[in-house]
């Protein structure tokens, strides 16, 4: 899918005739209802495995509400029938949650109801039922006046792979998923669904959520076109590694849209001999590839690292955003990800943050390295390395401790964050703070104070945001960890028992 989706991307930016161009739409309009299903059916499965994490971020409640009835729309006008939103005018433009579930589960219910009525309208309603101190409580409601469902089958409507049993319904498509998604997608936000129906008259399918106010209320997200400036990446090279020759073209052509100039690698072997062969600012790895896969080969780079200096950033390819694969390519070295479909404006932003921050140690600045401010201070491991521990120092055996422990928090950070659990963190980021300060994580050692500090009277928005800022921290923490680590082993060789 990642490579039917980029290259339909890549023909929409080229000069098409009008036929062409309806073709086009066409195929892309296809591709996303497949793309649908699929995703579907892994948020299913990541749901009942419990590895569905919330992305929660600023965002326009209106925007978001009629961008799904847009979405809709064609296909309830090509049915005659009226389409409508309104939202209660006391509602806050701006509020802090996951807008992305939001708008998947607006669109499955308003295109259920799309579906289901032949006749007459759909209306979709926003309804503030309670403002609290740190957030407010909204109903949604999606009325229509279709079919409407017997009490036989609302018991078991929001069940996996199930529909409503009736004549007039069969004929519909769709996998039985979308229910049972939101369903679950509304619990794990902190809400309830229900359902009110009456056959011959409608439906009305009602769903409550909580939300934080945003801190940033006059802030609108950027278009696409802000986000991924044509020439953010001038200047640099990048390597490409990506062993899908149809993804690795559809990545070349929007990274040299960007303005980068791309070295294109197929395994992780390969991506391993250009690095040292040629200097680049950052990588793009793939993770899934035959020979050498692109864990293997970035702690391969990271070793090379720890005996030539320098520090390349390498950013995950990954058709899975779990806290457990994004553990995984933490433990390997990475440090970024890039979820698959690939697109420009996601590029871009890992550009941003980290396309002026690498070398490889081909013709690098030795100034440059020594003038940045260090992730842990030097002078705070040097008491710890003095010392052994039969036959190897304490400072290493003091790293190894941290860096088993670190995936563990890194994910209470990310999930007790996003939940808005003061007292589930609270010991969690004292224990951080306690040994980030031993071993000179300063700036780590400072978050975790100041948030320790302010906890009593801490909102839930206020608590996420703290949190993001913490795993940000520790993951470059324990990346510097690693390569200490790793310089260490080499400086004191494990002796033999006799």
């Amino acid at each position: 899918m990642n490579g039917v989706l980029g290259m339909l991307e890549l023909l929409d930016r080229t000069a098409l005739s009008a036929e062409q161009g309806r073709l086009s739409r066409s195929a892309r309009q296809a591709a996303d209802s497949l793309l649908t299903i699929i995703n579907d059916i892994l948020d299913f499965s990541k749901i009942e495995a419990g590895k569905l994490a919330l992305s929660p971020s600023d965002f326009d409640l209106r925007e978001v509400v009629e961008g799904s009835r847009d979405t809709v729309s064609p296909r309830a006008l090509a049915k005659q029938l009226e389409i409508h939103c309104t939202l209660d005018p006391t509602i806050p433009q701006w509020v802090y949650g996951d807008s992305s579930r939001l708008r998947q589960i607006l669109l499955n219910l308003m295109g259920n109801a799309v579906k289901f009525t032949e006749k007459g309208r759909v209306e979709t309603r926003v309804l503030l039922e309670e403002s609290r101190t740190e957030g407010i409580l909204l109903r949604f409601e999606v009325r229509d006046t279709g079919v409407g469902i017997s009490t036989a089958d609302l018991a078991r409507l929001f069940q996996a792979f199930s529909q409503a049993d009736d004549s007039r319904t069969r004929s519909a498509s769709g996998t039985g998923l979308g229910l049972a998604i939101s369903k679950q997608l509304v619990e794990l936000m902190g809400g309830e669904i229900g359902v009110e129906s009456t056959v011959g008259v409608g439906s009305t399918f009602w769903f409550r959520l909580p939300f934080c106010l945003s801190r940033q209320p006059t802030r609108r997200l950027e278009p696409v076109g802000v986000t991924t400036p044509a020439g953010i990446a001038n200047g640099l090279t990048v390597l490409l590694v990506e062993d899908n020759p149809v993804n690795r073209e559809i990545a070349v052509a929007f990274l040299s849209q960007l303005g980068a100039r791309v070295i294109t690698a197929s395994n992780g072997a390969e991506a391993i001999d250009a690095v040292e062969r040629e200097r680049f600012d950052m990588v793009f790895m793939d993770c899934m590839m035959p020979v050498v896969d692109g864990f293997e080969a970035t702690a391969t780079i990271r070793g090379r690292e720890a005996r030539d200096g320098g520090r390349l950033p390498i950013i995950a390819l990954t058709a899975s955003a779990t806290v457990e694969e994004r553990e995984r390519c933490m433990a390997s070295g990475m440090d970024d990800f890039v979820s698959k479909p690939m697109r420009p404006k996601d590029l871009a932003e890992a550009i941003r943050r980290w396309g002026g921050s690498g070398s490889n140690g081909k013709e690098a600045s030795a100034v440059d390295r020594e003038t940045e401010s260090p992730v842990v201070e030097p002078g705070a491991l040097d008491a710890l390395r003095s010392m052994r521990v039969g036959d190897t120092t304490l400072l290493q055996r003091v790293l190894q401790s941290y860096l088993e422990s670190a995936p563990a928090i890194l994910g209470e950070l990310m999930t007790r964050g996003e939940a808005g659990d003061v007292e589930g963190l609270r010991p969690v980021v004292h224990s951080l703070k306690s040994s980030s300060g031993m071993l000179g994580a300063i700036r780590l050692f400072e978050l975790c104070r100041d948030l320790e500090g302010r906890m009593a009277g801490i909102g839930a928005e206020e608590l996420r945001s703290a949190a993001s800022d913490l795993v940000g921290e520790l993951t470059r923490v324990m990346t510097r960890m690693r390569d200490l680590l790793q310089q260490e082993t080499r400086a004191v060789p494990v002796l033999a028992a006799h």
